[in-house]
Protein backbone atom coordinates (compact mmCIF):
# COMPACT_ATOMS: atom_id res chain seq x y z
CA UNK A 1 0.00 0.00 0.00
CA UNK A 2 2.83 2.28 0.85
CA UNK A 3 4.45 1.48 -2.46
CA UNK A 4 1.25 2.48 -4.27
CA UNK A 5 1.25 5.69 -2.31
CA UNK A 6 4.85 6.41 -3.34
CA UNK A 7 3.92 5.85 -6.96
CA UNK A 8 0.66 7.75 -6.89
CA UNK A 9 1.85 10.85 -5.00
CA UNK A 10 4.31 12.00 -7.68
CA UNK A 11 1.70 11.30 -10.36
CA UNK A 12 -0.90 13.33 -8.49
CA UNK A 13 1.64 16.12 -7.97
CA UNK A 14 2.44 16.06 -11.71
CA UNK A 15 -1.30 16.06 -12.52
CA UNK A 16 -1.91 19.12 -10.36
CA UNK A 17 1.15 20.85 -11.81
CA UNK A 18 -0.15 20.23 -15.33
CA UNK A 19 -3.66 21.36 -14.35
CA UNK A 20 -2.14 24.51 -12.87
CA UNK A 21 -0.26 25.13 -16.13
CA UNK A 22 -3.44 24.65 -18.15
CA UNK A 23 -5.40 26.94 -15.81
CA UNK A 24 -2.65 29.55 -15.95
CA UNK A 25 -2.70 29.34 -19.76
CA UNK A 26 -6.48 29.81 -19.87
CA UNK A 27 -6.30 32.71 -17.42
CA UNK A 28 -3.49 34.37 -19.37
CA UNK A 29 -5.38 33.89 -22.62
CA UNK A 30 -8.55 35.36 -21.08
CA UNK A 31 -6.55 38.25 -19.65
CA UNK A 32 -4.96 38.96 -23.05
CA UNK A 33 -8.38 38.80 -24.71
CA UNK A 34 -9.73 41.25 -22.13
CA UNK A 35 -6.83 43.65 -22.69
CA UNK A 36 -7.33 43.47 -26.45
CA UNK A 37 -11.06 44.11 -26.11
CA UNK A 38 -10.38 47.04 -23.78
CA UNK A 39 -7.97 48.59 -26.31
CA UNK A 40 -10.44 48.01 -29.14
CA UNK A 41 -13.21 49.58 -27.05
CA UNK A 42 -11.05 52.63 -26.31
CA UNK A 43 -10.17 53.08 -29.99
CA UNK A 44 -13.81 52.68 -31.00
CA UNK A 45 -14.88 55.23 -28.40
CA UNK A 46 -12.30 57.67 -29.77
CA UNK A 47 -13.53 57.12 -33.32
CA UNK A 48 -17.14 57.70 -32.26
CA UNK A 49 -16.10 60.86 -30.41
CA UNK A 50 -14.31 62.12 -33.53
CA UNK A 51 -17.33 61.27 -35.67
CA UNK A 52 -19.65 63.08 -33.27
CA UNK A 53 -17.37 66.12 -33.37
CA UNK A 54 -17.31 66.10 -37.18
CA UNK A 55 -21.09 65.75 -37.32
CA UNK A 56 -21.48 68.66 -34.90
CA UNK A 57 -19.21 70.83 -37.06
CA UNK A 58 -21.12 69.79 -40.18
CA UNK A 59 -24.41 70.70 -38.53
CA UNK A 60 -23.04 74.13 -37.63
CA UNK A 61 -21.89 74.71 -41.22
CA UNK A 62 -25.25 73.56 -42.57
CA UNK A 63 -27.05 75.90 -40.18
CA UNK A 64 -24.90 78.80 -41.41
CA UNK A 65 -25.55 77.91 -45.04
CA UNK A 66 -29.28 77.68 -44.39
CA UNK A 67 -29.21 81.06 -42.64
CA UNK A 68 -27.42 82.64 -45.61
CA UNK A 69 -29.87 81.01 -47.98
CA UNK A 70 -32.73 82.59 -46.05
CA UNK A 71 -31.02 85.99 -46.39
CA UNK A 72 -30.75 85.58 -50.16
CA UNK A 73 -34.27 84.23 -50.63
CA UNK A 74 -35.83 87.65 -51.40
CA UNK A 75 -33.15 88.24 -54.03
CA UNK A 76 -33.84 84.85 -55.58
CA UNK A 77 -37.52 85.74 -55.79
CA UNK A 78 -36.64 89.01 -57.54
CA UNK A 79 -34.41 87.14 -59.98
CA UNK A 80 -37.26 84.74 -60.74
CA UNK A 81 -39.59 87.66 -61.43
CA UNK A 82 -37.03 89.32 -63.69
CA UNK A 83 -36.48 86.04 -65.53
CA UNK A 84 -40.24 85.72 -66.06
CA UNK A 85 -40.41 89.31 -67.33
CA UNK A 86 -37.48 88.75 -69.70
CA UNK A 87 -39.16 85.62 -71.08
CA UNK A 88 -42.36 87.62 -71.67
CA UNK A 89 -40.36 90.40 -73.29
CA UNK A 90 -38.62 87.90 -75.57
CA UNK A 91 -42.02 86.56 -76.64
CA UNK A 92 -43.22 90.10 -77.31
CA UNK A 93 -40.10 90.86 -79.38
CA UNK A 94 -40.64 87.67 -81.39
CA UNK A 95 -44.25 88.63 -82.00
CA UNK A 96 -43.24 92.14 -83.06
CA UNK A 97 -40.57 90.72 -85.35
CA UNK A 98 -43.11 88.38 -86.94
CA UNK A 99 -45.55 91.27 -87.33
CA UNK A 100 -42.88 93.53 -88.86
CA UNK A 101 -42.02 90.80 -91.36
CA UNK A 102 -45.67 90.50 -92.23
CA UNK A 103 -45.93 94.27 -92.71
CA UNK A 104 -42.82 94.23 -94.86
CA UNK A 105 -44.34 91.55 -97.09
CA UNK A 106 -47.57 93.57 -97.42
CA UNK A 107 -45.59 96.70 -98.24
CA UNK A 108 -43.65 94.91 -100.96
CA UNK A 109 -46.86 93.62 -102.46
CA UNK A 110 -48.23 97.14 -102.77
Amino acid sequence: MEQDSNTINPLIKELFTNLKGISDGFLESSHNDFELLTKMNDITAQKYAQSAEQIEKSNEVLAQVFEKLQLFQPHFEKIDKIEYSVANLENLVRSLDDYSKLLELRYRKL
